[in-house]
């Protein structure tokens, strides 16, 4: 790290910063789940991969990729969370 210029410097930490904060909020969902006894319910996993999604999406737009290369990522991230969205439980709709 010792020759990298101060950009290079201030988006790795940016970078672990999103990471450590991803991982705190990881580590809540997973203790409220297992405090209320329910278990990876559908609607806690879609909330870990929503917001697993999110820190992906922050640090690839962080990163300092080629444009074209950002937007091809964040198309199909909105995607994923669009489906993950729209997508409804079995036992709710009957």
């Amino acid at each position: 790290m010792a020759n990298w210029t101060i950009e290079y410097q201030y988006t790795a930490m940016l970078i672990t910063a999103m990471f450590i904060l991803g991982l705190v909020m990881l580590f809540g969902v997973n203790l409220i789940a297992w405090r209320t006894k329910e278990g990876l319910s559908d609607r806690y996993i879609k909330l870990i991969v929503i917001i697993l999604v999110v820190i992906v999406a922050m640090s690839v737009s962080v990163s300092g990729f080629g444009q074209q290369t950002t937007n091809s990522v964040l198309g199909l991230i909105g995607t994923i969370v669009g489906y993950l969205l729209g997508r409804t439980d079995q036992k709710n709709t009957k």
